[in-house]
């Protein structure tokens, strides 16, 4: 049986301000539950990653964002529109965006060292996710991504009732009144603050991704004048390498290997922690009596990643610091550096292990052969991002090309072992004989770090010991495989994250030029090549597009 007094007892809708027994909650109480949504709201779309850099107080400074959205929400329901009630995904898709955003533009300049571009960054984000794929083990990438996952989903529900239990606070007029008036006091206490602060940016308000925003609009609007002015720099330099004289008879028909080492940057001699590491590795090469060398830096195009931008600006002899860029250099008319060896009856060829499939830019760089992931012939397992080691790559080309060379050849190496991060790293294999198919790494223990994705401020070691590695390998290609004339340019294609080189680092990257004939390192030392493997350079550097110039004139007579 029902209480008699049921039916005098309506069920009313619960909303912010209002109780069962029909009486209007106090203000106060209801504007401090107000408050509160507002505030932890405000905390969510302020995290950013690390998190072990955000200040606690910088949480509770009001997003620029947030505020607009609750501005909207109110006038909405003080003009009692009907589109109202539509506008909850909209701005919670907003939020998260904002979000997403905020953390790139965060991101993005801590690893690479320059402003997030969204029109340009999304496209890899595919690329991203198969490098965190190849970097961690299973057990923490699908964690990650399920972490990930989660975060997004309690992240939607957080601004979408939030966003929903203030759509009905602003339902009673007293409580958009006292939004109104909250908001008003925080726009002129803000105002204040600027005036007498006059560098503080938004007042007391978090910046906004507005200007952001705005800048990338600003990008998209005017790409076309972009691709213009690159496209006039392209036109410019095709020109003036065509002026250049081209015919690489002064190499005598030598063998020439150039060898990119992955993230082999100027910290390795500048950092102590990383040279230390290298040092004895440096110091076997410069005693041995075999070789001669010189070395130099070089101002690469990227940091920290982006690898195949190096590559196009030192074939290309113009400077390709972007993707944009770099997609105009590949539509263009300027020749590569394998085009030149070409024309001299050199057989070229491309050794890129990390390349696992064609590639757009294969056909622009005319080596008449590729060796990529799949031709190579490794039957080992991989390391980290790198899908077999160094050397077994040079193991093999040596083998298959070097030994077997009926014409002059041009090599160009991308190795990959010292690619980020570093945690998993293969063994150097002292007997070389032993390396065959690679199928001998399946029963040698890698070496392994502890470094996770994303953090690398404590690779330092581990960066080391790669670029350790690669050098070790390189000693043990020159006494094996480098035939008594041959020409050998040894260069790092980036800097590795700023996490490793350190705040405001330099783009520089070492280059060495080595031979057993050191009448061939002349051209260079007359360019400011200093004599052994450790550059002496003062800063600034040239720019890696100014080598192809020089490589040119000094060899070519007509």
């Amino acid at each position: 049986m029902r209480h008699p007094s049921a039916k005098s007892m309506p069920i009313r809708k619960l909303i912010p301000g209002r109780v069962l027994n029909g009486r209007s909650e106090p203000i106060w109480r209801s504007s401090a539950h107000f408050l509160i949504v507002w505030t932890g709201l405000n905390v969510l779309v302020q995290i950013s990653w690390p998190l072990r850099n955000i200040r606690p107080i910088s949480l509770l400074a009001p997003s620029q964002e947030l505020f607009a959205v609750l501005w909207i929400l109110c006038i909405s329901a003080w003009m009692s529109s009907r589109f109202s009630r539509h506008l909850n995904i909209p701005f919670t898709a907003f939020m998260i965006f904002a979000v997403i955003f905020r953390t790139a533009d965060h991101l993005v300049p801590i690893y690479f060292d320059r402003p997030f571009n969204l029109f340009i960054d999304s496209r890899f984000v595919p690329d991203l996710v198969s490098l965190l794929y190849d970097t961690m083990t299973p057990v923490v990438f699908f964690g990650w991504t399920a972490a990930v996952v989660l975060v997004g989903i309690i992240a939607w529900s957080f601004f979408h009732h939030g966003f929903a239990w203030i759509e009905r606070y602003f339902e009673q007029d007293r409580h958009r009144k006292f939004f109104m008036g909250a908001a008003n006091l925080l726009l002129v206490f803000s105002l204040g603050w600027i005036l007498i602060i006059p560098r503080s940016g938004p007042g007391i308000f978090s910046p906004g991704i507005w200007p952001r925003i705005t800048a990338e609009i600003g990008f998209i609007l005017h790409i076309e004048k972009t691709r213009r002015q690159q496209l006039a720099l392209l036109e410019t330099a095709m020109k003036r390498l065509a002026r250049l004289p081209s015919s690489l008879d002064r190499l005598g028909g030598r063998n020439v290997y150039v060898l990119f080492v992955e993230s082999y940057g100027q910290t390795a001699f500048e950092d102590p922690r990383h040279f230390a590491v290298i040092a004895p590795v440096i110091a076997r090469l410069e005693n041995d009596p075999r070789f001669s060398a010189c070395s130099a830096f070089l101002r690469s195009p990227t940091m920290s990643g982006s690898s195949w931008l190096a590559h196009g600006t030192l074939a290309g002899g113009v400077m390709t610091d972007s993707h944009l860029k770099f997609n105009l250099l590949l539509a263009s008319q300027v020749k590569p550096l394998a085009y030149y060896f070409n024309q001299a009856g050199y057989r070229s060829i491309g050794v890129m292990p990390g390349t696992r499939s064609a590639r757009p830019e294969d056909t622009w760089f005319e080596f008449q052969q590729t060796y990529d992931a799949g031709s190579l012939g490794y039957h080992g397992p991989a390391f980290g991002w790198a899908t077999m080691p160094d050397q077994f790559v040079l193991d093999s080309i040596c083998r298959k090309e070097i030994a077997a060379a009926a014409a002059p050849l041009f090599i160009e190496f991308i190795l990959v072992s010292s690619h980020a991060a570093f945690n998993l790293q293969p063994p150097f294999i002292d007997d070389w004989a032993m390396i065959g198919d690679g199928s001998i790494y399946h029963d040698t223990a890698a070496r392994t770090f502890p470094v996770v994705w994303p953090d690398l401020t404590d690779a330092h070691d581990a960066y080391a010991a790669a670029i350790a590695y690669e050098l070790t390998v390189l000693e043990g290609f020159l006494q094996r495989c480098a035939d008594p004339g041959a020409l050998i340019i040894v260069l790092g294609d980036h800097q590795p994250s700023p996490q490793i080189s350190g705040e405001e680092p330099s783009r520089s990257v070492p280059v060495h030029i080595i031979s057993k004939d050191p009448e061939v390192l002349s051209p260079f030392m007359n360019r400011g090549y200093t004599p052994g493997f450790i550059p002496r350079q003062p800063l600034p550097h040239p720019g890696m597009d100014s080598f192809l110039e020089g490589f040119l004139k000094d060899f070519s007579s007509r």
